[in-house]
């Protein structure tokens, strides 16, 4: 996965990859 450094979408991902575990 990218690490959107900066990116809107971070905490997007954290969530998606919260909610993935």
């Amino acid at each position: 996965m990218v690490n959107p450094t900066g990116s809107p979408n971070s905490r997007l991902v954290a969530d998606i990859s919260l909610e993935h575990q």
